[in-house]
């Protein structure tokens, strides 16, 4: 009678490991699906400084790219964007990483998106760990991407009346002053010439800097950085993020500081942390209009 109430605990105990062992496959099978499926999330803005001749203008926004592939050359990341038709690309740092540094699966990604529209690029953190960054940026002006590390631009003067501006990741800087990101952060955007008037975009890789980029009346900020928390749980959100610590407040979505508007990418690639969960690579796409 013994053997036999013992021979049942160990056939439960089997099953209990089998459907443990069953969950555990499937969950992890969702995380490596859910990795290589590209969310696209789409943003409206409206400002009465967005002129109607521009109406519905389009902005495609990718960060956190982290030499990561989405198909054969790319192609799937690549044909989201054709689709979306870009009037602007923005690149908003970490293009590469810094622990499997390829600098020509970077530049082909970047090649292929500047057959679709002009591409804007910003460095990340990431960029400033390699001593492969010169050779970088260079090949990027090479391949007629704008990089823009503390300079503004205008896009298109006559169909697109957009003050772009851009900032050098301030881990450059760090790396010889010791100052903190913020101050070294000021120090950049001082350097910049205002224009109230006018409709403004910056370009910064570090979400956790608005309340300075507010400071300075951007209109719009797109960011990265901070991957989505790389876990991310319902109602509470991502888990971890650079320089935000743990349940960071920044790091996906819209937020709003002052008359300050920022979008945040949750990013495309991984990092030192190989897999996402519950928090799928993301391409953002932007539509400007004028106010009603």
């Amino acid at each position: 009678m013994k053997s036999l109430m013992k021979d049942r605990e160990v056939c439960k105990m089997g099953k209990k490991t089998l459907i443990g062992a069953a969950l555990m496959i499937g969950l992890g099978i969702w995380i490596l699906k859910e990795n290589k499926h590209l969310k696209v999330t789409h943003h409206e803005i409206r400002n009465e400084k967005i002129p109607s001749s521009i109406s519905g203008y389009t902005i495609v926004h990718v960060s956190d790219y982290h030499n990561t592939l989405f198909g054969e050359n790319n192609k799937v990341l690549v044909d989201k964007i054709k689709e979306n038709k870009p009037d602007l690309i923005a690149v908003t740092g970490d293009l590469i990483d810094s622990r499997t540094t390829d600098l020509d699966v970077a530049l082909l990604l970047m090649k292929e998106m500047r057959k679709i529209a002009p591409v804007y690029y910003v460095s990340g953190n990431h960029e400033s760990r390699v001593p492969e960054y010169e050779v970088l940026e260079n090949r990027l002006r090479e391949s007629g991407i704008e990089v823009l590390n503390d300079r503004m631009t205008i896009p298109n003067k006559e169909a697109a009346p957009i003050y772009l501006y851009g900032v050098r990741d301030p881990a450059f800087t760090r790396r010889k002053s010791g100052e903190s990101e913020g101050i070294i952060m000021k120090k950049q955007l001082d350097t910049l010439p205002q224009y109230d008037h006018k409709y403004t975009i910056l370009l910064s890789h570090r979400p956790e800097l608005l309340d300075l980029y507010a400071e300075y009346s951007f209109d719009l900020v797109l960011s990265g950085h901070a991957h989505g928390g790389q876990v991310r749980l319902p109602l509470f959100g991502g888990i971890l993020a650079p320089n935000q610590g743990f349940f960071p407040m920044l790091t996906s979505g819209m937020h709003k500081m002052k008359n300050t508007f920022m979008i945040i990418s949750r990013g495309i690639g991984n990092s030192a942390f190989p897999l996402r969960v519950n928090n799928p690579p993301e391409l953002i796409v932007i539509k400007l209009f004028p106010e009603e």
